[in-house]
């Protein structure tokens, strides 16, 4: 988060089990409703096979390199992968369960609220600053959003 935005530009939603990338989410589900273009590209590059109740993504053959992404966006996530990837879900579940964002949005009634990302960047004003001026999705949620939409 050295950049004041998060990688995907989506929002995140508190769900049961952790925060999640709704609009990713919606993607890889089987009900989505994204226009047909931007599912058409996510099946060009990864393929998504159901276990169970489980989704699975792969990156298709020669679909690693991720032009779309800046180096520094390659390097955070190449981190998380050796930081997360083998981590158990429990332990993951229960380091998420503990983010300020998280625990806020978990706390509200009612289901899948969205999360205040804002809250990743406290102890950090010029990443947060950094978001309060450069983020859409800040912009479409935060403080005044009615009157910016």
């Amino acid at each position: 988060m050295d950049w004041g935005r998060p990688i995907s530009g989506d929002r995140y939603v508190a769900m049961e089990h952790g925060p999640v990338p709704s609009a990713i989410y919606d993607l890889i589900k089987d009900t989505s409703v994204e226009p047909d273009e931007i599912a058409e590209s996510l099946s060009d590059r990864v393929e998504i096979v159901p276990r169970g109740n489980k989704r699975y993504l792969y990156s298709k053959d020669g679909q690693d390199d991720f032009p779309a992404l800046s180096e520094t966006d390659r390097e955070y996530l190449l981190d998380s992968l050796r930081r997360y990837g083998t981590m158990p879900f429990s332990e993951l579940k229960r380091l998420s369960h503990q983010d300020p964002a998280y625990a806020e949005a978990w706390s509200l009634s009612g289901l899948n609220n969205e999360m205040d990302i804002r809250l990743w960047f406290a102890s950090d004003p010029i990443a947060l600053q950094q978001l309060e001026e450069g983020s859409s999705v800040l912009r479409a949620v935060g403080p005044g959003a009615e009157q910016a939409a």
